[in-house]
């Protein structure tokens, strides 16, 4: 049995998140302490496969830029099966609009699919760097 295929580009649902919420993620207000801060347990953790033309485009050098630009933790690496994978670590509005960049991806890519997997945040990385190719 073949695996779904990934709605168009121009539907409103992409890989369980639509483009309407991730769009609006940053609009809405995230779940707060009683300082106004966000705790350690409402981060998140995405890992992402990303398939499509991902590798010699530029992919991971337009990740790692909206990771910094998005304040996200984690890493990119090239797979030896073509597609590109990605840890990433912040608060899940922030991850939604990450998600919904690469989706997009750099003028010379072209994503066919994106397979998103939720997780607790560990908090194990420093910054957002590029991994060794497995």
């Amino acid at each position: 049995m073949s695996a779904p295929r990934p709605p168009a580009l121009g539907s409103d649902f992409v890989h369980g998140i639509s483009r309407t919420s991730a769009a609006d993620a940053g609009n809405d207000q995230a779940q707060t302490d009683r300082d106004g801060m966000m705790s350690e347990s409402d981060k998140m953790r995405l890992h992402a496969f990303v398939e499509g033309r991902v590798q010699g485009v530029g992919f991971r050098a337009f990740t790692i830029r909206k990771a910094e630009e998005f304040g996200l933790t984690g890493w990119v690496r090239n797979r030896w099966d073509g597609s590109v994978e990605v840890i990433a670590e912040g608060d899940r509005p922030v991850l939604d609009k990450f998600v919904s960049a690469l989706f997009v991806g750099p003028p010379s890519a072209n994503v066919v699919r994106l397979t998103p997997e939720w997780q607790a945040a560990t908090g194990e990385f420093a910054r957002f760097s590029a991994r060794a190719s497995n």
